[in-house]
């Protein structure tokens, strides 16, 4: 847990390494989430073409939230994904990260830890990484600080993080 661009996912990547166990970013589950979703959309957009040549709104193949460059959702919409999955199932990404392997990150409400710690009996250890955040603009709607955490990272840099995944 952390600010964006505080070195999270080094960190979980170095952990798992460590504890010989897989690691998943719960925007690896959104991307995979939006990618699917974006698919369905072109091809139901592909069908009405077909049905409605006339109306230049189905023409229209590019999508709000999708950057074409980089083929995957932009930040802004990964975002909102995670604020809509989270207020239907709390745990959805916690649970998705963690068929992956034993080490996940990207956890940011209050609403998602408590049921993760709820449905996994309290096995799960909450690090949070105390580091300035890189230069992308924080758009994550964080709630959680290192208060919640049951052990806190403090770093300038994120070589130092890595030291403690170490």
């Amino acid at each position: 847990v952390g600010p964006q661009g505080a070195g999270k996912t080094t960190f979980g990547k170095m952990l798992a390494e460590e504890l010989k166990t897989g690691f998943s970013d719960t925007s690896d589950v959104l991307v995979q989430l939006e990618t699917a979703r974006q698919r369905v959309l072109r091809e139901r957009y592909k069908i009405m073409n077909r049905v409605i040549v006339d109306d230049p709104q189905f023409r229209d193949t590019s999508f709000p939230g999708w950057d074409e460059d980089k083929n995957r959702p932009t930040r802004e919409l990964l975002v909102a994904l995670g604020e809509a999955v989270n207020n239907v199932s709390p745990s959805f990404l916690t649970l998705s990260c963690f068929e992956r392997g034993r080490v996940a990150a990207g956890m940011r409400g209050r609403s998602e830890l408590k049921a993760s710690r709820s449905l996994y009996c309290g096995y799960i250890k909450i690090v949070y990484i105390d580091r300035e955040p890189g230069p992308e603009v924080s758009i994550d709607r964080l709630e959680l600080t290192p208060a919640d955490a049951d052990y806190v990272v403090r770093a300038k840099t994120l070589e130092e993080a890595k030291y403690f995944a170490n």
